[in-house]
């Protein structure tokens, strides 16, 4: 006799007075499909009779042996796989709680057997949940197709690794398809004009804080981190080399995880020497001498070009870093170094902006 489960499937018969479902399954030891009649009722509530069926199943309702198959709640499996993911930042893991956090409430609210049982979960909750995210009629904070796609990668995490534990077999988020996002950048190059009002729009105390942006490519969260420590000078022959060193602490995780030292050239050295003896651990600090928040730099950006009819962001002053860099001639190897970039892909967005200078280089051969 085969003890393996039976797979409950639905089918569904267009008539003329609407849709019409059914179940099917196979009983031990017999060849034949069993179809079980369920009627006329929505595609919602088939499929929750089809979920309960395999339960029934599971459970060894009818007297197949469950295998010792141990039914896992949605909420365990979320909570047991972040357990296996000390890698994730702070930030990153914040996100990501933001996207299961909505999936567990849908499952919940909608589909309770689910909920208790990840077995009985298949993509067409999953189908129905990103596309309710993205309405307002179900979700005040609607979430974009970017978001969406975060949170379908993240799902077919979860359940790949619910699949590798063998709580289930098929991964159900396998069978879909991230969403089309169009092909936009977000980066902008800032204009020398455009950086003259910009600068002179900016509160005083805060000038020096998006040059230094400009001359380093700095992350707004590792600016705002930057503490004395990072600062270091080492003696090379005879003169003396002024860096400072992006790494992660206590405190604070670098996007990539990765550390990178960054040379001072003497504009950004002289903001450095004129910030000493103001804050005995941040470089940079608020006007009040505290800790810079998150939103801080943006919002004294945005209040800065209220007037203006520019709108930058603070990552265009990276942006704007990385192409002087790459209009100038220098390597993709050292852009990407300088940024921090760990995707060769990123680093290749400048190389368009070298493509004069390789015409020129190579005017220089001749025979």
């Amino acid at each position: 006799m085969n003890n393996r489960i039976s797979k409950v499937g639905l089918t569904k018969i267009k008539r003329t007075s609407g849709n019409y479902y059914r179940i099917r399954y196979k009983l031990p030891g017999d060849k034949n499909h069993i179809y079980e009649n369920i009627g006329y009722v929505s595609k919602r509530q088939a499929e929750l009779i089809q979920a309960q069926r395999q339960i029934d199943f599971v459970n060894g309702k009818f007297n197949i042996p469950n295998q010792n198959r141990e039914r896992i709640a949605l909420q365990r499996l979320i909570d047991e796989y972040y357990s296996t993911r000390p890698d994730l930042g702070a930030g990153t893991l914040k996100k990501y709680r933001s996207y299961s956090n909505r999936f567990t409430d849908f499952i919940s609210n909608n589909f309770s057997i689910c909920f208790n049982d990840i077995s009985t979960i298949n993509f067409h909750y999953v189908i129905e949940f990103l596309n309710r995210a993205r309405q307002t009629q179900y979700y005040a904070n609607t979430w974009s197709e970017k978001n969406c796609n975060g949170a379908r990668a993240l799902l077919q995490m979860i359940f790949d690794y619910a699949v590798k534990q063998k709580y289930i077999e098929e991964n159900p988020i396998r069978e879909i398809h991230p969403f089309s996002i169009p092909e936009i950048t977000t980066r902008r190059v800032i204009t020398d004009s455009d950086l003259k009002k910009i600068l002179q729009a900016l509160p005083k105390h805060w000038i020096d804080f998006f040059k230094f942006l400009l001359f380093t490519g700095l992350r707004n969260s590792e600016l705002t981190n930057l503490t004395w420590d990072n600062f270091s000078r080492t003696k090379k022959g005879r003169k003396y080399i002024h860096s400072i060193n992006i790494t992660s602490s206590d405190e604070f995780t670098t996007k990539t995880k990765k550390s990178r030292r960054i040379p001072l050239n003497k504009e950004a050295l002289a903001i450095i020497n004129k910030r000493k003896g103001i804050n005995s651990k941040y470089i940079f600090t608020t006007s009040f001498n505290e800790k810079i928040s998150k939103h801080r730099l943006s919002k004294v950006l945005n209040e800065a070009q209220e007037n203006l009819k520019i709108h930058y962001r603070v990552q265009d002053f990276r942006h704007t870093f990385g192409t002087k860099l790459a209009v100038g001639n220098v390597s993709l190897y050292k852009i990407s170094k300088l940024l921090g970039h760990t995707v060769e892909e990123t680093t290749r967005l400048y190389a368009h902006l070298q493509s004069e200078d390789l015409q020129d280089a190579v005017e220089l051969i001749r025979y």
